[in-house]
């Protein structure tokens, strides 16, 4: 064999060393996906797709990537995670996820009996499930004792066309019997520390809930990034209170009629 040949042999051992210490060619991005996605199926069963990657924001250094992903089986159902720059750690709130998709049905029941025009989103602010944390079918109140210092988020979004007259007056006294009514229920059923909003939606928002509930952002963000940069308005009114850990209602009329007031010139001019 010449030294022409040999050159060649060596050139194509040391391209396949470095390839195989570079974890077979993959970018420091692809190896923190595909760590992403091995580590979800390890941990739940189930595949998963990342289809976002990005930098430590929202973290208190740049130690982290935060990513999103989707469930193979059903790719609206959408979650975050974090990795770590070494790659060696891996979080992530599918469990915040399920429980909340899990609540939905009879909170939404609930709230449809005094809202019949209801439309509800339901999330868990819990922070980052670890490697330890696997059940995705206990209760919310299984889950609330291990995340205790967790926000249920409901948010319930309404026509405002049924709720609010020609000249921007609304029925206060009617809205907030109700909010104390839907309070008790949660209290009843053990929804707490439930954050609960209620959005007065103009007609055009209200009808594209659907197409909301679709996009990569909560419906709550959907709807205010429209308002950002298409000066358009889709909330009319918006009113919430907080059920605490002992069932107490965070506000009283006098604080309900002072976000009702705060309102007021939207609902005059819209």
């Amino acid at each position: 064999m010449g030294r022409s040949s040999n050159k060649a042999v060596l050139l194509v051992v040391l391209m396949v060393s470095l390839l195989g210490l570079t974890g077979c060619g993959l970018s420091k991005d692809a190896r923190a996906v595909k760590k992403i996605e091995d580590t979800l199926q390890a941990k739940y069963g189930e595949a998963f797709v990342v289809d976002g990657l990005g930098g430590g924001f929202g973290t208190a250094d740049d130690s982290t990537l935060k990513a999103t992903a989707y469930l193979k089986s059903a790719p609206n159902t959408r979650i975050s995670a974090e990795i770590t720059k070494d790659l060696k750690q891996v979080v992530d709130d599918y469990v915040n996820f399920k429980v909340a998709e899990a609540a939905k049905p009879p909170i939404e029941a609930m709230v449809k009996e005094i809202w019949p025009d209801a439309k509800i989103t339901v999330s868990n602010d819990a922070g980052w499930n670890d490697e330890n944390e696997t059940d995705t079918s206990m209760s919310y109140e299984e889950f609330l004792k291990l995340h205790p210092e967790n926000w249920q988020l409901v948010q319930v979004f309404l026509s405002a066309v049924s709720y609010v007259d020609e000249q921007g007056g609304m029925n206060q006294e009617a809205e907030i019997r109700k909010f104390r009514q839907l309070a008790e229920r949660l209290k009843a059923s053990k929804y707490l520390r439930s954050h609960v909003g209620f959005f007065y939606l103009s007609p055009d928002a209200y009808n594209r809930f659907e197409e909301a509930e679709r996009s990569e952002l909560s419906v709550l963000n959907f709807y205010h990034d429209e308002e950002e940069k298409d000066d358009k308005v889709n909330f009319v009114t918006g009113i919430s209170f907080d059920l605490d850990e002992n069932g107490a209602m965070s506000k009283d009329t006098e604080a309900f009629d002072k976000q009702f007031a705060r309102w007021k010139d939207v609902r005059e001019t819209n």
